[in-house]
């Protein structure tokens, strides 16, 4: 058999695309009388299969950068070729300009996670909308806040808008929201900068989704059943505030990657979980069973296990999400990892390279509170210097 074939996986399903078109029915044209059509996927899950491709040809070097291939091992060995030359650069920032903090627990004392079991707990929900209410007091001008997953992000301000969480950060700093909806994405993200760099304002709060719609496949979950994907269009954010002003954007990347929130557009950062894909989609179960079966093919046990690659698409994630925030030499600002799993030893481990050495956990969220203001006195004024 010809061993291109082990690298392609493919799967059948049923075509659900046109229940989302709204359907006629008259007797004459009745969606009663037409069958439903099946799809049928061909899947390479091998990016090793092209690469060695590229080298057949005598490609002399292959040079592969980015800001996200931490973690560099586990991406190394995905792609099947050689790579004698590993470089993990720090960042041009200075340790003053950056502040990253681990926040297990919010104001209230109890635990936040965004695990399957605790995500839309009234406890976890409420500890994080306290959380974020404190927070956006001391963070300057533009917020991120980001969320494993749209259900996430969804429930989280439901339960916010119920309970007045919502109301009380609003009245520091106004919410935007990212939708799924088309749209029209330069005109609200504009929006944004501009409520965020507003000399007159307390800066503005953008809520959006670890990894969201950038083209290829959205990941949509932590341990959920939603499947994945493929639309390359999503909505933009809205005003929560002025629901009747939403306004939707049409963009090739979600806010959580390829967008770029420099200076006063995006002071903080805060992760409220990690966005692990939906592990009973067709496409993670089959991606991780063939890495498994690659794994057990080889005589010395090296590849990476189907386990070992879903933990990593959650860092990846992550890793693309703060990355947004500190973009230049002179730039500064604030990372919050509010969910208890990142007190983990392996789960810091996945984080990059120049954020790890600056990693601290805090258990009492009062000495958030007064780092935090303190280190934003002190960028403030030491980059206003060397500028």
């Amino acid at each position: 058999m010809d061993h291109r074939c082990f690298f392609v996986q493919v799967h059948i399903h049923p075509d659900t695309s046109s229940q989302k078109k709204k359907q006629r029915t008259d007797l004459w044209n009745s969606s009663a009388t037409k069958k439903q059509g099946k799809v049928l996927s061909f899947w390479c899950f091998s990016p090793g299969y092209t690469m060695n491709a590229l080298v057949r040809q005598g490609v002399r070097t292959i040079i592969l950068t980015s800001g996200t291939l931490s973690p560099v091992s586990s991406f190394s060995l995905e792609m099947q070729i050689p790579f004698p030359v590993c470089l993990e650069n720090p960042h041009v920032i200075d340790k003053h300009q950056m502040w990253v903090g681990v926040i297990p627990k919010g104001p209230d004392g109890r635990l936040m996670s965004s695990s399957y079991e605790k995500r839309f707990t009234e406890e976890c929900l409420t500890s994080l909308g306290r959380t974020i209410g404190n927070l956006v007091r001391i963070i300057p001008n533009g917020l991120l806040i980001f969320f494993p997953s749209y259900p996430v992000l969804d429930k989280s301000l439901e339960y916010w808008k119920e309970h007045d969480f919502a109301g009380k950060i609003e009245a520091v700093k106004p919410m935007f929201v990212e939708p799924r909806n088309k749209g029209t994405f330069t005109e609200v993200m504009d929006a944004y900068y501009r409520k965020a760099v507003c000399p007159n304002s307390n800066g503005a709060v953008f809520l959006a989704v670890c990894r969201g719609k950038d083209g290829r496949v959205e990941v949509d979950g932590d341990s959920a059943d939603q499947p994945l994907r493929l639309e390359a269009t999503r909505s933009s954010p809205a005003p929560l505030h002025h629901p009747s002003r939403a306004r939707k954007f049409n963009g090739k990347r979600g806010a959580s990657e390829g967008l770029d929130f420099a200076d006063k557009n995006g002071r903080g950062v805060i992760i409220t979980g990690l966005p692990f894909p939906p592990r009973m989609d067709p496409r993670v179960m089959l991606k991780m069973q063939f890495l498994d079966e690659m794994k057990g093919r080889n005589a010395a046990n090296q590849g990476l296990s189907g386990n070992t690659w879903y933990k990593q698409q959650a860092s990846r994630a992550v890793n693309q999400a703060i990355g947004r925030v500190i973009r230049h030499r002179d730039d500064y600002g604030a990372i919050f990892l509010c969910d208890q799993r990142f007190s983990n030893t392996d789960v810091r481990a996945q984080l990059p390279s120049w954020v790890r050495p600056y990693v601290r956990i805090y258990e009492n969220f009062g000495h958030v509170v007064r780092e935090v203001s303190q280190f934003f006195r002190v960028a403030q004024k030491i980059v206003s210097i060397l500028q």
